[in-house]
């Protein structure tokens, strides 16, 4: 899906649509996914260190609380925040 496109997609059923076949080969390089909490460690490290402001995490899963608090726990202090 183009990034413009996929900004512009009104429900998620379009998005389903834009994105039904994709495999997972096609979104290396485009979107940062990983178990390990040190790679998104070194991953945020990175970005502040180029100079980004902000950053926003996106957590795709059941237990978003879960989500915050093992980021603020373990991979923010890591990453220098």
């Amino acid at each position: 899906v183009d990034l413009r496109q996929n900004q512009d997609l009104p429900t998620p059923a379009d998005f389903d649509r834009a994105t039904a076949g994709l495999k997972p080969e096609d979104l290396e390089g485009k979107v940062r996914a990983s178990a390990d909490l040190g790679r998104h460690a070194d991953w945020l490290r990175g970005d502040f260190a180029a100079g980004v402001d902000a950053v926003y995490l996106h957590h795709v899963g059941p237990d978003p609380e879960r989500f915050i608090r093992t980021f603020a726990q373990k991979v923010l202090p890591k990453a220098g925040v």
